[in-house]
């Protein structure tokens, strides 16, 4: 199965053939063969709502000059495995992490900023124990969820995996549990020397053991690196006793959440991904093989605020009002973060500001309705922040005035060296 590597925003070309060897990468485009690039149109084409704008999160169909009809890349990032044996992997554009063009550091330099953006991720579980154990020139993104996956997984045997009383009912040589009469007459009529009977047995196969089996077996056809599989058949053999699952929503739906079986948890969220194939990002349709995609927008707004934690007290998603008040209050406005002992509110956005400093329009008037509601903060600041990743040319903070006095100051958030996030507050002399 062939990888390629795509950056966010980029695009997908395709070539006049249909072999697979001919994919590449090309500058953080692709090049696939015309029936993949004809697989992920007929995809986004059945993620339209009739024929209007397409609404799938990852992927929208465009028109580049002397290329004809292409594919660009949204702000998500991730994983695509198509049908016909090709994987996607798309990575943050991240401006600045290396010097020297080196595009194998670069790849290997964004990997480890994203992997590092995605442990405080709210809606994830998601953890690597050391950078220093991947090859990340090697290993693609869907290798190292994999491993993840496979590290909790570790910790789990090394506790034991939990047992249950499975209900059984048997036609057996041996009197156990409760004799069925209403069967045993009906199938031993002539056989005296059996019982029909029902008992409990304490077995591994409860509904969170079988789910896990599953996406082994699964994992295993997925992934097509070698050492990868190996640990994936290691497991498969510790589970060998453990049956796989037949009905997977049915199962999950048995999971209980209790003491008992909190060690689960983090694995249950890997095999609800895997195994049900849910991605963060929602779309209908059975032209993927798998998809495993992250909101750049919302994994930037968890950093950042995993960062500031670690300096000021801030809330963060906090409802500050509704942005229309009459007839009906509709609208909430929910700013990203509240500094709560310096009464100013910050916005993050995962967007490229240039040498100019030009914010988009719409990030201005949403900033001047934060400032401006009477329900704004917790006393009268003016002070609103706008929370940018850092690139070569936004290496500062500026501050730009607005109407009633409202000041906005646009921040550069450098995603390799972060340790200057602590002076966000201070003001420039």
């Amino acid at each position: 199965m062939k990888t390629l590597t795509l950056i966010e925003h980029n695009f997908i070309f395709t070539s006049t053939t249909n072999s697979v060897l001919k994919a590449q990468s090309v500058d953080s485009n692709i090049i696939v063969p015309k029936d993949v690039f004809d697989e992920l149109k007929m995809f986004i084409l059945k993620n339209s709502q009739d024929g209007k704008e397409s609404i799938c999160d990852f992927l929208i169909p465009s028109y580049k000059k002397g290329f004809g009809e292409v594919l660009k890349a949204k702000n998500y990032v991730g994983v695509i495995q198509t049908k016909t044996g090709i994987t996607i992997e798309i990575l943050p554009k991240i401006y600045g992490i290396v010097t020297n063009d080196n595009p194998i550091e670069e790849i290997v330099a964004t990997k480890k900023i994203f992997l590092k953006m995605l442990k405080p991720f709210k809606r994830s579980n998601f953890r690597v124990s050391n950078f220093a154990d991947l090859d990340l020139s090697v290993m693609s993104l869907l290798d190292i969820f994999v491993k993840m996956f496979l590290e909790e997984l570790d910790i789990l045997v090394k506790q034991g995996l939990r047992k249950s009383y499975i209900p059984k009912a048997e036609n057996t040589y041996t009197l156990k549990g409760k004799l069925d009469f209403n069967k045993n007459i009906k199938f031993n009529v002539i056989h005296k020397e059996r019982f029909f009977v029902n008992y409990d047995e304490h077995d591994v196969n409860r509904p969170e053991n079988l789910l896990i089996k599953s996406t082994l077996l699964l994992l295993l056809r997925k992934t097509k690196n070698n050492p990868t599989q190996q640990k994936v058949r290691k497991f498969l053999f510790i589970f060998d006793q453990v049956d796989s699952s037949k009905n997977i929503e049915h199962d999950f739906s048995r999971c209980k959440s209790n003491r008992l079986t909190k060690n689960y948890s983090r694995l249950l969220i890997w095999c609800r991904i895997f195994l049900s194939n849910k991605t963060f990002s929602s779309y209908k349709g059975s032209e993927l093989a798998f998809a495993l995609l992250f909101p750049m927008e919302r994994i930037f707004e968890d950093y950042v605020a995993h960062l500031l934690r670690k300096s000021y007290a801030i809330t963060t998603q906090k409802m500050i009002g509704h942005l229309l008040q009459k007839p009906s209050k509709q609208y909430k406005m929910k700013p990203d973060i509240i500094f709560i002992d310096h009464e100013v509110i910050a916005d993050t956005k995962w967007k490229i500001i240039d040498s100019n400093h030009r914010v988009s329009q719409s990030d201005l008037y949403q900033m001047f309705a934060y400032g401006t509601h009477p329900n704004r903060l917790i006393n009268n600041t003016k002070k609103i922040i706008l929370i940018y990743p850092y690139n070569v040319d936004f290496t500062k903070k500026k501050c730009f005035y607005l109407t009633d006095g409202l000041q906005i100051i646009i921040y550069p958030l450098d995603l390799v060296n972060h340790n200057n996030i602590s002076d966000i507050l201070v003001d420039e002399s």
